[in-house]
């Protein structure tokens, strides 16, 4: 099945809501919702610029019909803020990691507020219901994701700094050979772990890295990410995310053992690795690593390029 599919239906029910606005508008605040929700779920199963694009869309005009049929603005903007952070977006990766979910509940407060700014109540404020439904539930989400990610902090990693990172071979995604950990001695090399293709998340650090992959191979960086979910769909995957650097799969997790960044049982008892960082120095050392005591963190390419120039710069 095409990735961008469920976009593309969110997209045309977005469109059929906005048509039935002149023959019921409660209709086509219900249709608008469904096409909202269809947009997001899209966007998670691939995070790039047009499934992004298709959500926001999306969102505004399910915000647009309830605005319209009910006659009351602040309603229609009390439902944009909660879909528009379920999306993750570059800045907010780069600023909060994987700790996004820690704004929810500000969004929550926006949300009660524009709502009250709506006095006094109307029977129309049925209208906003599914999208504090959505709120309750997605807060929920991410507090245990929060949760989690607290739970499995470490005092430090498997590997400390200066010491020698066990050698590992993984295979490439879309059959582009093998990576051999030894085999790159004279090259700094960048080791990022995914939670997986699930994680939409996930997807914007790949971009992240894919962006600053120029900027890194200039330093004498070589990026890899490693994650556990190989075969035909996540090799389109990595196609669809025209990525310039290898993904490699760990199906067994045997690399974020070495490296203590396991997370055992993490959801419904399967083993995924944690969004950490290595940076492995052209002696096959570990240079720096993110902070096992925040493993939620993202480490910024621009650190890592900070951290190669004050050793010197490539070797």
């Amino acid at each position: 099945m095409n990735r961008y599919a469920t976009s593309y239906v969110g997209l045309g029910l977005s469109a059929c809501g906005i048509a039935l606005l002149s023959v019921s508008w409660p209709a086509a605040v219900a249709v608008t919702f469904v096409a909202q929700m269809a947009a997001l779920v899209g966007s998670g199963r691939i995070s790039v610029a047009r499934t992004r694009a298709i959500a926001v869309f999306c969102v505004l005009l399910h915000a647009a019909a309830i605005a319209q049929g009910t006659g009351r603005i602040t309603l229609g903007l009390a439902v944009i803020p909660l879909p528009l952070l379920a999306l993750p977006w570059e800045p907010v990766v780069r600023r909060f990691g994987y700790k996004g979910g820690e704004l929810a509940p500000l969004v929550g407060l926006l949300f009660v507020g524009l709502v009250l700014a709506s006095w006094p109540p109307a029977s129309s404020w049925w209208a906003v219901a599914p999208s504090f439904a959505v709120l309750l539930l997605f807060t929920a989400m991410s507090f245990v994701s929060v949760r989690d990610f607290r739970l499995s902090r470490r005092k430090s990693w498997g590997v400390a700094v200066g010491d020698a990172v066990p050698d590992f071979r993984l295979p490439a995604r879309a059959g582009k050979g093998e990576f051999a950990l030894s085999e790159q001695r004279g090259s700094y090399v960048f080791v990022q772990f995914t939670r997986g293709d699930w994680c939409p998340h996930c997807h914007v650090v790949m971009r992240i890295f894919h962006r600053e992959s120029k900027r890194l191979a200039d330093n004498g960086v070589k990026v890899v990410v490693i994650t556990t979910d190989g075969g035909a769909q996540a090799d389109d995957l990595a196609n669809k995310l025209d990525l310039g650097y290898s993904v490699l799969v760990d199906a067994k997790n045997e690399v974020a053992a070495k490296l203590g960044a396991l997370q055992t049982n993490a959801i419904r008892g399967r083993h995924y690795p944690l969004p950490a960082s290595f940076l492995i120095g052209p002696d096959g050392k570990l240079v720096y690593a993110s902070r096992p005591d925040d493993v939620a963190t993202f480490l910024e390419p621009a650190e890592a390029i900070r951290i190669v120039q004050a050793r010197g710069g490539p070797a």
